[in-house]
């Protein structure tokens, strides 16, 4: 008898630490599913942000400023290096596949030695503007496919110049 309560107790103690155990898990998991909720909300900021400091850089570009355009031109593909980086981390990117490659190409376009000086000497308002707006509307909706198409389209022109 003194045994077979002996079983009962030790199998009612089993079942509430498996209890305790999972509100534990269920707990902990709820805990890791918002910091990662967070962390996801931070790195979409963090692009958003980075968007328009590009934008910012564009509309800093004085085209009757010779050098202006020099100075600035390092500083936008600094910031188009943390905009393609930062794209591929965001949530956005899993709704809005070409995100990630579309603002890559256009770093790329733009970074590539051979088309730098080419790209700085033929910079006038219509390529600051279409890029400033495409940006613009990217910071806006960064969902949508047709803007990151015109991305893409934008750094394939500028790969082919």
């Amino acid at each position: 008898m003194q045994s077979q309560n002996k079983k009962y107790i030790t199998g009612i103690f089993l079942i509430g630490a498996l209890a305790i155990l999972t509100i534990v898990f269920i707990f902990s998991n709820q805990q890791n599913k918002k910091k990662l909720h967070d962390i996801h909300n931070q790195i979409d900021q963090a692009f958003i942000y980075q968007i328009g400091e590009t934008e910012s850089s564009l509309n800093r570009i004085d085209l009757s400023e010779p050098n202006d355009v020099l100075r600035e031109y390092p500083k936008l593909i600094s910031q188009l290096s943390a905009v393609s980086a930062l794209s591929r981390l965001t949530s956005y990117e899993k709704e809005n596949e070409l995100l990630n490659g579309s603002l890559y190409s256009l770093y790329i376009a733009l970074l590539q030695p051979e088309n730098n000086q080419e790209i700085i000497n033929t910079i006038n308002s219509d390529t600051i503007q279409t890029l400033r707006e495409t940006l613009k509307q990217l910071h806006d909706d960064p969902l949508n496919n047709e803007i990151t198409k015109k991305i893409a389209n934008l750094s394939s022109k500028l790969l082919n110049k």
